[in-house]
């Protein structure tokens, strides 16, 4: 059940001091005046809540502090234990451009999707809501997005433990790169930056039946991908302006379970959509990563005394495509040793791997 706090329409009356020309136009009415078009587009921000008490009004309020004003903030309280929703409320209250909706809990993806659903921007925009963005971060996206007539523009990421850790990054350049070109970046070690989804601007038609997975998580792993090849055109900002909280009890830091398993699944999703594009090469080697993470994978649940099963699956599935890993061009000959070990005996690969490493050292 979802509950909307304030209403789209009561909203939309109230953004007037957020546009260049100090006026509002009702969305319906936005195409009949001219005045519209001097106007600074409306930015949607997506924040899904659940849990982080410690850390929301941080995450609020550099979101507020964005020298890009005409935004529209969409608080999706996901069921939150704790007083999340309270203070959802209260921002609420305090600022107009604040919309709230209250869910019963549902998942990170869902809550997202409920967001999208209440947009009205033209653009869209994800935080996480134990993180926080540098106070120009939409800004310098939108502006880039115009100037390079991109669908997509991505700034770089840092990780953090401690606020006193970050130092908002410099002006770098500017480029803009086709959506083949960013795709393969999923192989590079700029791979983070562009898989993600909070580090980006999107024009909002990119969404157009596209949801993120309810019910499960590794949910950028699934979407992404699908919104970079249809973007076509994609502007890269070499600044860090988006800051991601490190913190002991979010999903992907939390122990390895079987919730993590829906990576797998993302992966082999993935793969069928390149090959149904035409895209062999993104194909192959995204099917490289689909068989080294089932070897992770594997190792992680046979480290875990109640996953043994759950191991040998991982195995059994590894095993049942091992024939089409070795007919996959992508492969090297070091990795491909490397998969005629795993299959003969885990424990001769790993062994192996060890000799490797130190060797390399």
């Amino acid at each position: 059940m979802v509950k909307l706090l304030s209403e789209p329409g009561s909203l939309n009356q109230t953004y007037s001091h957020l546009l260049c020309s100090g006026t509002m136009v009702a969305p319906e009415n936005r195409s009949k005046d001219s005045r519209w078009s001097n106007m600074a587009p409306l930015i949607s921000v997506i924040i899904p809540v659940y849990n982080v008490e410690p850390y929301l009004k941080r995450c609020v309020d550099s979101v507020l502090a964005q020298t890009y004003a005409n935004l529209e903030i969409i608080l999706v309280d996901d069921g939150s234990p704790d007083n999340c929703g309270q203070i959802c409320d209260e921002y609420s209250l305090a600022d107009t451009r604040i919309k709230v909706v209250h869910q019963e809990n549902c998942g990170l993806s869902a809550a997202r999707n409920t967001g999208l659903r209440h947009a009205a921007g033209d653009y869209i925009g994800f935080v996480d809501s134990d993180d926080i963005i540098d106070k120009e971060m939409y800004a310098v996206l939108y502006a880039a997005m115009e100037e390079n007539e991109a669908n997509i523009a991505v700034c770089q990421y840092l990780c953090f433990d401690r606020e006193e850790d970050i130092k908002p990054g410099s002006a770098g350049k500017t480029s803009c790169s086709t959506n083949i070109e960013v795709l393969h970046n999923y192989f590079t070690p700029r791979c983070g930056q562009a898989a993600v989804c909070v580090n980006k601007l999107y024009r909002r038609h990119l969404f157009d039946d596209i949801e993120f997975p309810p019910g499960l998580i590794h949910e950028d792993e699934f979407v992404t991908h699908r919104l970079i090849y249809r973007a076509q055109r994609i502007a890269n900002i070499e600044r860090e302006m988006y800051y991601y909280r490190q913190t002991p009890g979010s999903i992907m830091q939390a122990l390895f379970s079987e919730k993590r398993l829906d990576a797998l699944q993302a992966f082999k999703e993935r793969i069928e959509f390149y090959k149904s594009n035409g895209l062999a090469e993104l194909a192959d080697l995204t099917e490289c990563s689909y068989a080294s993470l089932l070897m992770e994978f594997y190792y992680m649940a046979k480290a875990n005394p109640e996953l043994q099963e759950c191991a040998s699956r991982l195995r059994k599935e590894f095993c049942r495509n091992y024939p089409r890993f070795l007919n996959n061009p992508a492969f090297g000959q070091r990795i491909r040793i490397s998969l005629c070990l795993f299959r003969l005996s885990p424990f001769i690969h790993r062994a192996a791997l060890a000799v490797w490493q130190r060797s390399t050292r």
